[in-house]
């Protein structure tokens, strides 16, 4: 019982690290920038060495394949077809993965409590929850290798949206209604942008 509870309270951690660490990670990834990023080819400027050119090349076309992971986590509809009952994208990982840590979040305490007095499960938790599954993970998924991490981790949000889909549409559909989606006008204000 007393390893059952240690391997669930851990296993509570890394989701809600994971979690929290995507969802400001793969929320904070603009779509157009990601577009962009994929259709971008190497550009040699004058008087860079080659080996400087190869190593950038290299960068760019691993950047560019993480990118084309993460485009249909963050763009478009949960299906291809129509707009009745079919939420954005945007508001569908944004659900996913505030469930999952929401979800870990809530049953850590409950393991620390088999291990610990209650009022000490609630400090434990806070206290780990806040510096591991918050504070760590959010630098380490917005830092340099925001792309890399994203795009492999990318399966475990697809699992994560197949597992919770029954939770997850609804609420996304009630976003979309309430919040709207900026689709088609931040689509137009872009173009505007790049023609400018």
């Amino acid at each position: 019982e007393f390893w059952k509870s240690i391997i669930l309270s851990l296993i509570c951690v890394v989701c809600a690290a994971t979690a929290a660490g995507l969802t400001l990670g793969l929320t904070s990834l603009d779509e157009f920038s990601l577009r962009v990023l994929c259709n971008r080819s190497a550009c040699a400027p004058k008087g860079v060495p080659a080996e400087k050119l190869q190593g950038s090349a290299a960068k760019l076309h691993q950047d560019q394949q993480s990118a084309q992971q993460i485009l249909p986590l963050v763009s478009g509809r949960f299906r291809n077809e129509g707009r009745v009952c079919n939420p954005t994208n945007g508001h569908v990982l944004l659900v996913t993965l505030l469930l999952v840590n929401s979800a870990a979040n809530e049953a850590l305490p409950l393991f620390l409590g088999r291990l610990v007095p209650d009022w000490l499960a609630v400090v434990l938790s806070v206290t780990v929850v806040l510096l591991f599954g918050e504070i760590l993970p959010s630098a380490i998924f917005t830092g340099p290798r925001q792309l890399q991490l994203a795009a492999a981790l990318s399966p475990l949000v697809k699992v994560a949206r197949i597992l919770l889909v029954p939770l997850v549409v609804p609420i996304s559909l009630a976003l979309d209604k309430c919040l709207g989606h900026e689709e088609a006008e931040e689509e137009d204000e872009r173009r505007e942008e790049m023609k400018a």
